[in-house]
């Protein structure tokens, strides 16, 4: 059974958890056939090893991480995906990375990828 994990960066304001809970939720309605989780990178629970983690104990074998990022910046380059090389080496669940939402690199303002 493969589930969808939507990554956001996570925030101490409590809507950005709100608007992509209720994200995960549109998804999972137009794809009532799979099982669909947020998880943060910051600031919010649960984050993502956590939630591939509880993924993997409802049987889950593998999963395909979305991450809502605008840019390839920090968290797509660096932390996304050594979270999810520690979660490969536990060996509980194959995990599968798309790219972020917005360009990886041209077209995007220096100061938004730093």
């Amino acid at each position: 059974m493969t589930a969808i994990l939507l990554v956001a960066h996570g925030s101490r304001d409590p809507r950005a958890a709100r608007a992509t809970g209720a994200l995960a939720r549109a998804v999972a309605a137009a794809r009532p056939e799979l099982t669909v989780r947020a998880a943060y990178l910051d600031h919010t629970a649960p984050g993502v090893g956590a939630a591939l983690g509880q993924l993997a104990a409802a049987g889950h074998t593998a999963a395909v991480v979305v991450p809502l990022l605008l840019t390839k910046a920090y968290h797509g380059r660096v932390d996304l995906p050594e979270l999810l090389a520690e979660v490969r080496a536990a060996g509980r669940i194959a995990v599968r990375c798309t790219a972020v939402l917005g360009p990886a690199s041209a077209g995007v303002e220096a100061a938004l990828i730093g």
